[in-house]
C-alpha cells in the first residue's frame, strides 16, 4: 500500500529511519490507540521540493505505505512511483481507444444489448490488455528496461501479426517464437515522457482551485526532473 495522508492525520514517530522516513502505528478505534492494541506498523514519508516552477513548491507532503523496509525501498523511490499514480489513466486509454476500436483511432462500441453481455465484453477487453500488458513487462524484463518506455501500440501491433503464426509453428519451435515475439516487442520504444507541469488553476470561477490568471500562461519550461528537486523532511 503506498497513499497520500491528510494533513490532519496524526503519526508519531515511534522509530526513525536513515533515508529520513520513520515508522508508527495505525489503530482501528480510538480506545485501541490509547491502549496501544490492534495497531499496524506502517511507514510515513514526509517530503517537498525546491523547484519554485512546480505546483506546491516548499509545501510538506506525507506518503503512508506498508512497506517497512527503507533499505529495499528506499523513500524517494517510493515518492517517484508515488506520483507516477496518474498513469493509470492511460490504461482507459489503451483499452478504449487502441485496443478494440471499430475504427481506428476511434473508442470501442459495446455491441452486447444486455447487461451480462456488457459485462463479458469489458472483461474480455480487460483480459486482452493485460495480456498484452503481461508481454510487455516480460520483454522489456528480458531487455533490461522498464515497460513504460515500451509502446502500447507498437506492441499490440506485434502480438497481432505473430499470434496468426503460432498455430504453424511446430512445437518443438514454440519456444524459440516465443523468444523472438519478446524480443521484437523490446524493440518497440518510445521517448521518454517530457518534464513537464501546469498551474493548478481553472477558468471556471466555482472551483477549490485558485482562477485562472495571466500569471499562469506561458510557463517557462522546467530545468530539473521530480526526482531531482524531492527534498525530504
Amino acid at each position: 500500500m503506498l497513499l497520500r495522508l491528510s494533513a490532519t492525520t496524526k503519526l508519531p514517530v515511534l522509530r526513525a529511519l536513515p533515508d529520513g522516513s520513520y515508522l508508527s502505528k495505525v489503530y482501528p478505534t480510538c480506545w485501541a490507540r490509547k491502549t496501544d492494541q490492534g495497531g499496524t506498523w506502517v511507514r510515513v514519508i514526509r517530503y517537498t521540493h525546491d523547484d519554485p516552477r512546480r505546483v506546491n513548491c516548499g509545501k510538506e507532503h506525507r506518503l503512508l505505505t506498508t512497506l517497512l523496509d527503507d533499505g529495499k525501498y528506499p523513500a524517494r523511490e517510493l515518492i517517484c512511483l508515488y506520483h507516477e499514480r496518474w498513469e493509470a489513466e492511460l490504461v482507459f486509454d489503451e483499452q478504449k481507444t487502441h485496443q478494440a476500436p471499430i475504427q481506428a483511432g476511434k473508442e470501442a462500441q459495446l455491441r452486447s444489448e444486455t447487461p451480462m453481455g456488457v459485462v463479458q465484453e469489458l472483461y474480455a477487453l480487460a483480459l486482452g490488455h493485460y495480456l498484452t500488458r503481461a508481454f510487455m513487462a516480460e520483454a522489456a524484463s528480458r531487455a533490461e528496461a522498464d515497460p513504460d518506455r515500451l509502446s502500447f501500440m507498437g506492441c499490440l501491433r506485434v502480438l497481432r501479426m505473430r499470434l496468426a503464426e503460432y498455430p504453424a509453428v511446430p512445437p518443438q519451435k514454440r519456444a524459440a517464437w516465443y523468444e523472438a515475439l519478446l524480443a521484437e516487442m523490446a524493440r518497440e520504444r518510445t521517448e521518454p515522457r517530457r518534464n513537464r507541469v501546469n498551474p493548478r488553476v481553472v477558468k471556471r470561477k466555482m472551483s477549490k482551485f485558485l482562477k485562472k490568471r495571466p500569471q499562469h500562461r506561458g510557463v517557462p519550461p522546467l530545468t530539473q526532473t521530480f526526482a531531482e528537486s524531492i527534498v525530504m523532511l
